[in-house]
């Protein structure tokens, strides 16, 4: 396999990881972070789909292929700066909005000229305004951060790993960089833009999940490295396999997610059934009442009053110490499962959901106690 067709088919994973997101991103309750992370992910696919397009049929017209990904590209930086926006709860300054709005519109424009014969000195200029734009986005990230719950958190901390990381994957795309690259790298960041938001959709959205994906597309690329006698080749190719590979089974997942709880409400005999056959039943974290001895029987008392609890659930008597629960167990929801003795179910539902999952984890938490 040469170069030139592991990076063709190298891209046509990620834009078929990006399908699989929109698809994914369908069947999860339309939230703000949900319908900027669709903008993020339709801009790179006509990024990419332009691209592949391009290096099939070098002489197609630039109105065609040129110009649409130079605009998609010159939008991306607006749609992450609002997608942090909405991650982290807090607006970006007045002055970067103005300035990434006016840097897409500029590009926009010299994608309609200069665009049109290629132009290495605009593609450069785009490679700095984008840069900038990744620099206020890590520093949102990284301030914004103490605002947010933990779970929040942790999302913001993945994303943040995920950006920091593409930066060298991105910058291997410009020839003038690295002129004898075989692979080039911005499908690979793409792929793993798509790893760490696929942990925001599905649960589980912390660095620490992020950095085991990597490393598994890594030991993956290392085999075939190894395997095939050092082709570098080879081994970028089974990296991005494996990467796609996981998208699929995790989007696929977070389907299943939204679409199994009240099948497995009407098949399931028992709660211990619900708790192992429904995908997101089955990643919460069971809490006995011996667990809850640190805080008083009070407030234990009055958390078993509640069948199901979220971090902005409105009784203030216990709000503290149900964040303090959800905290120390990266959980979105507290379920009941028995309230006398107090038994609880923490899971989390992933930081894009809306108040769709708590009327069916409200529908869960009712059946499952009525089965007990």
């Amino acid at each position: 396999m040469n170069g030139s067709t592991a990076q063709a088919i190298i891209t046509a994973m990620a834009i078929i990881g990006l399908l699989e997101g929109l698809r994914g991103i369908t069947t999860i309750p339309i939230v703000a972070v949900t319908r900027r992370l669709a903008t993020i992910y339709g801009l790179l696919l006509v990024l990419l789909s332009c691209r592949l397009v391009m290096s099939v049929l070098p002489g197609i017209p630039a109105l065609m292929a040129t110009v649409p990904m130079m605009v998609a590209a010159a939008w991306l930086p607006l749609a992450g700066i609002r997608f942090v926006e909405d991650l982290v709860r807090r607006h970006a300054p007045v002055s970067v909005k103005i300035g990434v709005l006016a840097g897409a519109v500029v590009f926009t424009v010299f994608a309609f000229t200069a665009g049109l014969i290629w132009n290495e000195r605009v593609l450069h200029l785009l490679a700095a305004f984008q840069g900038t734009t990744l620099v206020a986005m890590v520093v949102m990230l990284i301030r914004g951060r103490p605002e947010v719950t933990r779970s929040e958190g942790s999302a913001a901390a993945c994303f943040l790993l995920a950006l920091v990381a593409a930066v060298p994957l991105v910058l291997t795309d410009f020839r003038a960089i690295l002129p004898d690259a075989d692979v080039r790298g911005g499908p690979f960041a793409v792929l793993l833009l798509l790893l760490a938001t696929s942990r925001l959709i599905g649960g589980g959205g912390t660095y620490r999940h992020l950095a085991a994906d990597v490393a598994l597309c890594l030991a993956s690329g290392a085999i075939a490295y190894g395997a095939s006698d050092q082709d570098g080749i080879t081994a970028a190719f089974c990296t991005g396999l494996t990467a796609f590979a996981l998208l699929v089974e995790r989007f696929s997942g977070a389907r299943g997610r939204r679409t199994h709880i009240i099948r497995t409400l009407a098949t399931a005999q028992d709660t211990g059934e619900m708790l192992a056959i429904d995908p997101l039943l089955s990643t919460g974290r069971t809490i006995e009442a011996t667990d809850l001895a640190e805080y008083p029987a009070d407030v234990v008392t009055r958390i078993a009053r509640h069948r199901l609890l979220g971090r902005s659930d409105p009784d203030p008597g216990v709000r503290d110490a149900v964040e303090d629960i959800l905290d120390s167990h990266d959980a979105t929801h507290l379920l009941r499962l028995e309230a006398d003795p107090p038994r609880f179910l923490a899971l989390s539902a992933g930081v894009m959901t809306d108040q769709g999952i708590d009327d069916e984890l409200m529908v869960a938490a009712r059946m499952m106690e009525s089965r007990a």
